[in-house]
């Protein structure tokens, strides 16, 4: 049975940077020749009135912490402390799709006029 290498037995003795040095030269030549296509055409700066400037909303009051979710209100969650229950937003993701299923096979119920009432 083989040994497995350990840090004292890795790296190999066969395994030196000699073979690695043809693969260097040749990938530092091909980034030189790629290099001059890759120059980006200036960047020209967009009006000021064009910019949408976006309100960060603020660490958590309780650890401080910027990893924030937000509810389908609108407010935002921390997090660590208050975490999305995936549980009911499993259940409301399904009883959608539920409703959507349902809604396309329901032929539509035609208008009725009932008795006695006036017709606009």
């Amino acid at each position: 049975m083989d040994r497995v290498p350990t840090r004292a037995t890795w790296p190999p003795p066969w395994l030196t940077a000699a073979p690695l040095e043809p693969i260097k030269a040749q990938a530092k030549e091909t980034v030189t020749a790629i290099e001059p296509a890759i120059s980006c055409p200036p960047v020209e700066s967009a009006p000021a009135d064009s910019i949408e400037e976006v309100d960060c909303p603020p660490p958590c009051d309780r650890c401080g912490s910027l990893e924030l979710w937000q509810n389908v209100l609108g407010a935002w969650r921390c997090l660590a402390c208050d975490p999305p229950n995936m549980v009911l937003a499993n259940r409301v993701a399904r009883q959608c799709a539920s409703f959507r299923r349902n809604a396309r096979r329901a032929p539509p119920k035609p208008a009725t006029i009932e008795e006695g009432s006036e017709a606009a």
